[in-house]
């Protein structure tokens, strides 16, 4: 008997969002999961079968979120939380998502990311929504074929992954912890193909016996037999008598053809009887049209294949039906479950919906009683438990409107909730999470903007570099290295030509120094360029200081190392010039 094993499909459209992960990371796949819930997004980016990194526009999934919630964490420990509450949000309120083949991230992140798959899986898939998925039928065994280590379970439910061995449901039954977080392993391990589940077909039924010929010629006509029964034995010297009318006895297999048989005519002498055949309600004469009959007869199982195909057929003789090769009959359709077309009905709309309120079906002003029967309405007739006994299509289109229902009823069953989204869907209101994503994209093209104008700074084209760096500090004006060197290149473009615009760019580094006082992180390249306007300005006593202060926050610093050996090693003649003792810039720098 031939066992089948059974395989996680490739995801459809409107396939859960985890479906699509693992199914990448099961092929080895380069490229990024798309996730999207209205406006809410999550990226995934997977290669080889690991997760690269993740990214959301949810201000709360953020790492200034986790470090906010607990300030001690380790970077290690902040970049794992991210990529759990992430994967959370995409499983637990994406509805759609999209392929992208071939994406990577600009900074891939170190983390297990297998083992934060299954917690976010555990974390929201309850045993509801995963039963269906794992409901295999009787008979199926589970084999442990893949390294379970590479999802790092707790300790109990991995040597219970790692032993799998038995019939399934006895196994999954009998596992440690609860039942949600046995179903979401062994889910996961089978769609990575770490467990095989096999089925066993069923042994055929047994043929039936072959059917009685339509009339035993040789019972009825036995008597008529010159040589009397067949069952007496001929004498040593003489040959048996033939009965010229009976034919060959063949056994023919059940469903097969029966060989046509010529029979011989009636002898000369034989005068036409009539006798009554076994189960017609008139009597049949055996004359030469009986026998050339039975000639032409066929087997009932083939008289009734080609009724069967005339209905189908509408051309073709009776002759060249018999001589076709029969084929064995098609299997039955499946049996279609009773609720299969108002769930397709349903899923169709659900899945259309673009917005919580068309998958409910209620106006966005109603009140929350309204939506609130129309939720209760829709996952009574969606429930995954009224098609445990479908087929695995019809279940996973159950499971896909369910969810979808869920996540509607999840934002518009609280009244803030509901709120923010029709200030969002309705009103055009951006959310919190939304700015904040903003505000990080703006960071994002900001940092780009000044790591370009950087580059094209150390490579002397101060112009190039000096428009970069106004495009980053219009995008990300907070920023206080990226306002130094806007006003060092303002200084350097303007001191031959416009010396108040270069005293502008002077006054904007001596803004920056001062703000940076307050921060934690030091700016030692600000009082580089701060010093080198001093050097340009003939003050090379105030440039020494700048060169000193930066190598006391950064003794590594190269351009002011190198600043220094310039000053020491420059033409002795010349004097500072004189101090004022004016605020801080005046202590350190001297004159302007």
């Amino acid at each position: 008997m031939p066992a089948d094993r059974i395989r996680l499909p490739s995801p459809a459209a409107g396939a859960p969002p985890e479906h699509a992960l693992v199914h990448h990371l099961r092929a080895g796949d380069q490229g990024m999961l798309d996730v999207r819930g209205g406006k809410r997004r999550w990226r995934i980016w997977v290669d080889g079968g690991a997760i690269l990194a993740t990214r959301s526009n949810l201000k709360s999934e953020q790492p200034e979120a986790v470090l906010a919630k607990k300030p001690g964490m380790s970077a290690s420990a902040v970049a794992r939380n991210v990529v759990m509450l992430q994967l959370r949000g995409a499983f637990s309120k994406g509805t759609a998502w999209t392929w992208a083949p071939g994406e990577q991230p600009d900074a891939p992140v170190e983390v297990p990311g297998l083992a934060l798959l299954y917690r976010a899986l555990a974390a929201t898939r309850d045993a509801a929504a995963l039963g269906p998925r794992l409901a295999f039928a009787p008979g199926a065994t589970i084999t442990a074929t893949g390294d379970t280590a590479a999802l790092k379970l707790p300790g109990p439910l991995a040597g219970w992954l790692a032993a799998a061995a038995g019939p399934w449901a006895d196994w999954l039954a009998g596992g440690p912890g609860d039942e949600k977080d046995r179903m979401a392993a062994a889910w996961l391990a089978m769609g990575l193909e770490l467990l095989t589940v096999e089925v066993v077909e069923a042994a055929p039924a047994p043929a039936p016996a072959p059917a009685a010929p339509l009339l035993d010629i040789d019972a009825l006509l036995g008597d008529l037999d010159p040589a009397g029964p067949a069952e007496t034995a001929p004498a040593d010297d003489e040959a048996p008598a033939a009965n010229p009318w009976a034919p060959d006895k063949v056994l023919v297999p059940s469903g097969a053809a029966r060989p046509e048989v010529a029979l011989a005519g009636p002898p000369e002498d034989f005068q036409a009887a009539e006798i009554e055949a076994i189960g017609d309600g008139e009597p049949v004469k055996l004359d030469d049209s009986f026998f050339a009959s039975l000639n032409a007869r066929p087997d009932r199982e083939v008289v009734r294949r080609q009724e069967s195909s005339a209905t189908m057929h509408s051309s073709g003789s009776a002759a060249s039906a018999e001589a076709a090769p029969e084929e064995a009959p098609p299997p039955p359709p499946p049996e279609k479950h009773p609720l299969e077309d108002e769930l397709r009905t349903l899923h169709a709309r659900i899945t259309a919906a673009d917005t919580h309120f068309a998958a409910l079906e209620v106006e966005w002003d109603a009140g929350a009683e309204a939506f609130r029967k129309a939720h209760l309405q829709l996952a009574q007739k969606l429930h995954p438990d009224r098609y445990t006994d479908a087929s695995d299509e019809v279940q996973e289109l159950a499971n896909e409107a369910f969810d979808r229902i869920r996540a509607a009823w999840e934002v518009l069953g609280q009244d803030d909730e509901r709120g923010a989204y029709i200030d969002r869907v309705i009103h055009g209101k951006k959310s919190e999470e939304e700015l904040a994503m903003e505000q990080v994209e703006q960071y994002w093209a900001g940092e780009a903007d000044f790591k370009r104008g950087l580059a094209s700074f150390n490579a002397g084209r101060t112009r190039q570099a000096h428009e970069l760096f106004v495009s980053a500090n219009e995008k990300v004006p907070d920023e206080l290295e990226f306002r130094a060197y806007l006003g060092y290149t303002t200084f350097a473009l303007h001191a031959a030509s416009d010396p108040e615009k270069a005293d502008e760019g002077k006054e904007m580094l001596k803004d920056v120094l001062e703000k940076n006082k307050e921060q934690t992180r030091k700016l030692d390249s600000a009082w580089v360029l701060m010093g080198r306007v001093f050097r340009e300005q003939d003050n090379v006593q105030g440039a020494k200081r700048c060169f000193v202060q930066a190598l006391k926050l950064n003794p590594s610093n190269g351009d002011a190392q190198r600043e220094m050996r310039r000053l020491t090693g420059g033409s002795p003649g010349k004097k500072a010039a004189p101090e004022e003792k004016k605020g801080f810039f005046s202590r350190w720098f001297g004159k302007k």
